[in-house]
């Protein structure tokens, strides 16, 4: 075979060497780099939704502050404040009499032409009341007690006539030094609204003393209209806003388990995101933040969810993926080629030596 004097020729040893030594380092590389981005990204999606998740727990902590603030208005108003003082000075010196007057009023309260009710729903303090929730929508329901906790006032007739054998009655109470309580989200069958009870105690001006409380039932519905595409869930998972979900349909959310033991560890805290898996959709990046009720107040805990999918995080990505992986296959079949080519080529190199060795013996044979 006669070759070309400008024909470049390079052994097959070294050109299959340089592939290996080039190609599966950049196949290396390329992946490495491509899994890294594909983390970065990631922790970037996870970073966004921790963020919308923070803002959403500000709305929610901004809500719930508005109506501590309004209920401790309404509890120094001084038609409330009068009222309150005046049915603890009615109640001194006669326990008897008032006790007696007490188990009438709660024996008849749930009757249609209950005295009792009658009563606290027609006073002055009463009247100032509904003005309060005429003026601001979210009051579904305010209630006035005194000292004993017994109804001075109300804006609409409350459940029970002796407020302090309800569940808030102690904690604003507080061992008669009074302190603001905010109770958990529950859902009311009969107004179909969701709400959270705040309570505040009603001081005398010029004391501190404990004159009695303000109860409030707060609505919210509104909170879902604020938190855009974030959810808000109680501590055992139960959603009480989010599109298209209220606290009435008793939904759990999916995400909230693994952000419940997320929230659980230092780190996961300082993180603020995770990616979880979900039965439909496959994983989601969630990022959290909880809901506090501000300046001290104790407040239930509330956790308020951003979530994306991880497809949808890793898309800017993913035709990157999809090149670097191309360029990989393409360099490992290129590099088998070759490789074979080698073999193939060394064989043919090994058979042809060995014939031009045997020729020389069959002629000296043959001589």
């Amino acid at each position: 075979m006669t070759l070309d004097p400008n024909e470049l020729r390079i052994s097959l040893r070294k050109l299959l060497a340089g592939l290996v030594l080039t190609i599966v380092p950049l196949s290396l590389a390329g992946l490495y780099i491509t899994y890294r981005s594909e983390n970065l990204l990631r922790a970037q999606a996870g970073g966004t939704q921790k963020t919308l998740a923070e803002g959403a727990g500000r709305i929610a902590e901004a809500y719930l502050n508005a109506a501590v603030a309004d209920c401790r208005n309404i509890a120094a108003d001084p038609e409330i404040v009068r009222a309150v003082s005046g049915s603890n000075a009615a109640g001194r010196g006669a326990e008897s009499a008032v006790a007696a007057r007490v188990a009438d009023v709660e024996k008849n309260w749930n009757a249609r032409d209950s005295e009792g009710a009658r009563a606290v729903l027609s006073t002055p303090a009463a009247r100032a009341l509904r003005r309060y929730r005429q003026l601001d929508p979210r009051f579904l329901l305010v209630v006035v007690s005194d000292q004993r906790g017994l109804t001075v006032a109300a804006s609409d007739k409350p459940a029970a006539y002796v407020q302090s054998k309800e569940p808030y009655w102690d904690a604003v109470y507080a061992q008669g030094r009074g302190a603001v309580e905010i109770r958990d989200a529950a859902y009311d069958a009969a107004s179909r609204r969701s709400y959270a009870g705040v309570g505040a105690p009603v001081l005398d001006e010029g004391t501190g003393a404990f004159l009695g409380e303000v109860y409030a039932l707060i609505d919210l519905s509104p909170l879902a209209g604020q938190l855009g595409p974030a959810t808000l869930v109680k501590e055992d998972g139960t959603v009480i806003a989010a599109p298209g979900v209220d606290l009435s349909m008793g939904l759990k959310s999916e995400d909230y388990a693994a952000v419940r033991d997320t929230m659980g560890t230092l780190a996961g805290r300082q993180a603020g995101y995770l990616t979880a898996e979900r039965s439909r959709g496959g994983p989601q990046v969630v990022g959290f933040a909880e809901v506090g009720g501000g300046a001290g107040v104790p407040a239930p805990r509330w956790v308020a969810l951003n979530s994306t999918s991880e497809r949808a995080a890793s898309a800017p990505l993913s035709a990157i993926q999809r090149f670097a992986m191309l360029m990989v296959l393409l360099g490992l079949l290129l590099l088998t080629l070759t490789a074979m080519y080698f073999f193939v080529h060394r064989r043919e190199e090994f058979e042809e030596t060995h014939l031009i060795e045997e020729a020389p013996k069959s002629r000296s044979q043959t001589a």
